[in-house]
This record gives structure tokens, sequence and C-alpha cells, in this order.
């Protein structure tokens, strides 16, 4: 029953939609997936990789875990129990140890980058 609401709530939506209309409609089209680089890398990651070198170039010596830690990062912001000094101190958390000590202030800037270019 539900099913056959669903089918018929689509329809009438479409038709209002502007199957009716004398016009033809655009097809959608697919967005062109972000450039890359030879190392598969988009220019995005390129950015935050070189932009966390330079916090401390500790960080990036396993390229591949700091771009999992990148995503770590946005999960948490997607998530938003950790929002703030308590995000910065998760992430400055997260990145120290082994290769790269970080302050949370540091980590702020580490979050700022996630957000721009891999989020």
């Amino acid at each position: 029953m539900r099913a056959k609401l669903l089918v018929i709530i689509s329809a009438a939506a479409l038709t209002i939609a502007g199957c009716s209309s004398s016009e033809p409609t655009a097809s959608p089209t697919k967005a062109a997936p972000p450039a890359t680089t030879a190392a598969g890398l988009s220019a995005g990651q390129q950015a935050y990789l070189a932009a966390l070198s330079a916090i401390d170039p500790g960080l990036v010596a396993n390229e591949e875990r700091a771009l999992s830690r990148a995503k770590d990062i946005c999960a948490d912001i997607a998530g938003g129990e950790f929002i703030g000094a308590k995000l910065n101190e998760r992430v400055a958390e997260r990145l120290s140890g082994g290769d790269a000590q970080i302050t949370a202030e540091q980590a702020a800037k580490v979050v700022a980058l996630a957000k721009a270019n891999v989020c």
C-alpha cells in the first residue's frame, strides 16, 4: 500500500514539475570529477598536504595516513559532537605522536584546512 502511494505521489510530482510543459526538459548532466594529479590526489588534497607540511612536516610523513585522518576530522565536524575548542583538542590528540606534536592552536589551523580542502 505504501509503495503504491509513493508511486502515485511521484507521478503527480512529475506532472506538476513540468511534464505538461511544451518545452523539453534538460537531461541531468554528470558533474566533472575533481582534477587529480599523477599521484591520484585532488587539488584540494594536495593543498591540504602542503599546508599541513608547513605546520609540521611530521604530519605528512605518511600522506595516506594524513588524508585518512583528514576524513576523520570531516566526520567529527559532520557529527557535530565536537565543536570549537573540543574539536581542536581532539584533532591535536589524534595528530600528535610519532612524527609530530601539535598544539590545539595548530589543530585549529588543521581543522580549517580540512574544511576548505577535504570535507
